[in-house]
Parts: C-alpha cells; sequence; structure tokens
C-alpha cells in the first residue's frame, strides 16, 4: 500500500491513533478522517505519513491531541478540523507546521485553545475560526501574519 496518494478512513471509531495506522502509506498525499471518533492521537501518530499535503479530520471527535501529533507532517499544507470537539488543542500542537498554508477549525468546540497555538504557523495563509467556542484567542496572536485571510 505504499504507493497509495490518497485514502479515506471515514466513521471509524477506535480507541487510538497510534504510529502504527498508518504504517505503509509513505508516498500517502491526502487523508480524509472524516467523521472518526478516537481517545487519543498519540505523538507520533502520523510519523510515518512524512509526504502527506492534506489532511481532512471533519467532524472528528478526540479527547486529546498530544503536543508532536501533528509534528512530523513536514509538508502539510492544508489541515481541515471542522466541526470537531477537542477537549484541548495545545499550545504546541502545531508548532511544526510552518508550511500549513490553510487551518479550518470553524465550529469546533474546543474548551480550550490559546494564542500561542497559532505562534508558529508563518506560512498561514487561511485561517477560518467561525463559529468556535474559544474563548481564549486573541487579535494580537494574528498582527504578524501581514497576509493572513481570517475568517472569524
Amino acid at each position: 500500500m505504499s504507493y497509495l496518494n490518497y485514502s479515506s478512513f471515514l466513521y471509524i471509531f477506535q480507541g487510538n491513533i497510534t504510529d502504527e495506522t498508518f504504517l505503509n502509506l509513505k508516498n500517502l498525499h491526502t487523508l480524509n478522517m472524516c467523521c472518526c471518533h478516537q481517545n487519543t492521537i498519540t505523538d507520533e501518530a502520523f510519523l510515518n505519513l512524512k509526504n502527506l499535503h492534506t489532511l481532512n479530520m471533519c467532524g472528528c471527535h478526540q479527547n486529546t491531541i498530544t503536543d508532536k501529533a501533528f509534528s512530523s507532517l513536514k509538508k502539510l499544507r492544508t489541515l481541515n478540523m471542522r466541526y470537531c470537539n477537542q477537549h484541548t488543542i495545545t499550545d504546541k500542537a502545531f508548532s511544526n507546521l510552518s508550511g500549513l498554508h490553510t487551518l479550518n477549525i470553524s465550529k469546533c468546540n474546543q474548551i480550550t485553545i490559546t494564542d500561542k497555538a497559532f505562534s508558529k504557523l508563518s506560512g498561514l495563509y487561511i485561517l477560518n475560526i467561525s463559529k468556535c467556542k474559544h474563548r481564549t484567542i486573541t487579535n494580537e496572536v494574528f498582527v504578524k501574519h501581514k497576509k493572513l485571510k481570517l475568517f472569524s
């Protein structure tokens, strides 16, 4: 399966996503995990997806996305987490995604997300946080992103 460019894992209910979940998918460019439910996405969950450009997690429900869950996704350009219900998106969750172009976390119900979560997203061009139930994001974090199109 290492030759796949696109894969869908729709409506999967599993305990945790770990480094073994996507073991032989190193050439995958697009991963659709729409409406999946996991307890935890671990630090090295996407370790084997070094060529991933698009990750769709729309409608997913995770209790925890750890600090380093996305850390190996250096080529990721689009992350869609619309309609997700994470209890926490940590300050370091997006820290290694400097090449991320589009982030959609609209209509999410995060209990906690802060300015620091966006601080390392230097390549961010589109951020959709509309209809989010976040209470700790200020406009100050977006001042340094001169080209950013913010939907809030």
